[in-house]
């Protein structure tokens, strides 16, 4: 009887830990996949900030260029308008010349 009733107290009781342990395995597979999802979710982050990343690089560059196009086109003009000027001037001194 004794062995019969500490069989039986041993019997649950290794059940009870199989109860336990796969619970536990329940949590961690929930844990891991949890886990897993979140990795997923940042890595999609990082790929998405890496590509905004580009795109404003680009665009800088975009802009850089616009920048320096401008910056010569002024240069061109501003040119072009000291020759003017200068054209005005001479013929301004040359208009003197021939009204004396």
């Amino acid at each position: 009887q004794d062995a019969k009733t500490q069989v039986e107290i041993e019997r649950t009781s290794l059940q009870e830990t199989v109860k336990n342990l796969a619970e536990q395995l329940a949590c961690t597979t929930s844990a891991k996949t949890t886990a897993e999802t979140k990795i997923e979710e940042l890595k999609q982050g990082l790929n998405s900030e890496h590509q905004r990343r580009t795109e404003l690089e680009l665009l800088t560059k975009e802009q850089e260029t616009a920048l320096a196009d401008t910056k010569a086109q002024l240069f061109a003009e501003h040119q072009q308008l000291e020759q003017t000027k200068e054209q005005s001037s001479m013929l301004k001194t040359r208009k003197i010349e021939l009204e004396t």
